[in-house]
């Protein structure tokens, strides 16, 4: 039997739905309306109207260049500081940077929305195949100058310049000028 949305009974659902469009954390959207962090999350996640989904969506993707930057620099600190505490033999500042660390991510995970095991799945789904297409394309020269070329046709040149120095270190791209000028060049769509 489907359980009966308190949220969409609730009498105050428009003021509520607004601030889950406003990023305000749902902990706290879950303890004005008297519900549970569970039940908020669950009607986020499948009554909200199509263009609420929308407008969400929107503001997420807006919001996910400035954590993703933000979330590089913090990350980039409290690497420094690790790699201070090992080099100097300090557990206790190693301990203290990788619990830094750890509340970061948590932090930002909730803001960008990341509050189901569905999207942290998704999340590894994607790290994974970033991880083969770094791993698997350097060995095919024709797909790699593909892909690059893809990326910075719809763009996204800020990672394919990325990826372009990650393989630039590891002598793969040397390869790649013999191949592009063995191949007849063909429109990417």
């Amino acid at each position: 039997m489907a359980r009966d949305c308190g949220m969409c009974r609730h009498p105050n659902r428009a003021d509520l739905e607004t601030r889950i469009l406003r990023r305000e954390p749902i902990v706290l959207i879950a303890a004005d309306a008297g519900l549970s962090v569970s039940a908020v999350n669950r009607h986020r996640r499948a009554h909200l109207t199509e263009e609420l989904r929308a407008a969400l969506s929107i503001r997420t993707a807006s919001h996910v260049s400035n954590y993703a930057d933000q979330l590089a620099e913090l990350a980039g600190d409290a690497n420094s500081v690790r790699q201070f505490a090992v080099t100097s033999n300090n557990p206790d500042l190693l301990l203290r940077a990788g619990a830094a660390k750890r509340d970061l991510l948590l932090v930002l995970t909730r803001q960008l929305g990341v509050d189901s095991d569905e999207t942290v799945e998704g999340l590894r789904e994607a790290m994974t195949s970033m991880n083969a297409i770094v791993q698997v394309l350097p060995r095919h020269p024709d797909a790699l100058i593909d892909f690059l070329a893809y990326l910075d046709t719809h763009g996204n040149t800020d990672i394919a310049d990325a990826l372009r120095g990650a393989w630039a270190k590891g002598g793969v791209l040397p390869a790649l000028s013999t191949a592009k000028a063995n191949r007849p060049t063909k429109e990417l769509s």
